[in-house]
């Protein structure tokens, strides 16, 4: 069950999961990076609609997402994820320690931006 499920928003939940950078030998005496998935968690993710927004993506060629979480979940700039039902990657452009409601509030939300990105392989 998700803090969404009893809000409008549960329409717009995805299943996404994070992404871990490991290091594997290359087998020539150096290594190589993998990403391997880590923790699942549920979010709700939107693109910003308005105009400017709209032109910024166009002209960075970049698509960039809200991704609204609940208070369990801490997302650190330069994390990434991925999208579970199109395999989309995403790296998250600064954290989500900001709560969205009071303590007191029955929904507990935070929220961040990302953007789609390709999986580095350094």
């Amino acid at each position: 069950m998700s803090i969404f499920d009893e809000t409008i928003m549960k329409d717009y939940q995805e299943s996404l999961v994070m992404l871990d950078r490991r290091t594997v030998p290359d087998g020539y005496g150096g290594f190589t990076t993998q990403w391997v998935e880590g923790a699942p968690f549920t979010a709700v993710m939107t693109q910003p609609s308005s105009g400017s927004a709209e032109i910024a993506q166009a002209i960075t060629e970049s698509k960039t997402y809200k991704v609204v979480t609940g208070t369990n979940i801490t997302l650190n700039k330069d994390d990434y994820f991925r999208r579970v039902r199109d395999g989309r990657s995403f790296k998250v452009l600064n954290g989500n320690t900001d709560r969205l409601a009071p303590d007191d509030s029955a929904l507990q939300m935070r929220v961040t931006t990302a953007e789609e990105v390709e999986l580095p392989n350094d």
